[in-house]
C-alpha cells in the first residue's frame, strides 16, 4: 500500500497536532509542580516562624523538634506510602503489602 503526498500531509498533521497537545499537557504537569513546589515552600516557612515564635516564647525546644523529626525521616517505619485503594498517605507502619502494592491498614480490613 503506498501512501500519496496528500496522506502524508494529513499523517504530518495529525503529529503536529499530538506534539502540540503533548507539548500543551507537560506545560500544565510543569505548571502544578511549580505549584506545589510553591505551597511547600509556603507550608515550611509558616512552620519554621511558627516553631521559632513558640521557642521564643519557651514553649518548645526547637533543637529537639527538629532532632525528632531527623529521627523520623530515617525510621523506615515512618515514610510515607499511599494506599492503592484510597489514595491516602499513611506512614509505612500504618500500611500492608498486598499483592497488588501497599494498602492502609483501614482498606485492608
Amino acid at each position: 500500500m503506498s501512501m500519496d503526498y496528500g496522506d502524508r500531509i494529513y499523517l504530518q498533521r495529525l503529529i503536529e497536532q499530538n506534539d502540540d497537545a503533548l507539548e500543551s499537557e507537560i506545560g500544565l504537569e510543569a505548571a502544578s509542580i511549580g505549584q506545589v513546589a510553591r505551597n511547600l515552600r509556603e507550608i515550611a516557612l509558616v512552620l519554621n516562624a511558627t516553631l521559632e515564635a513558640l521557642h521564643q516564647a519557651g514553649v518548645v525546644d526547637a533543637n529537639a523538634i527538629f532532632a525528632r523529626v531527623q529521627q523520623q525521616l530515617k525510621d523506615p517505619a515512618m515514610q510515607p506510602v499511599q494506599c492503592i485503594q484510597c489514595s491516602k498517605v499513611v506512614p509505612r507502619s500504618l500500611a500492608t503489602q498486598s499483592p497488588l502494592g501497599i494498602v492502609c491498614k483501614a482498606c485492608a480490613s
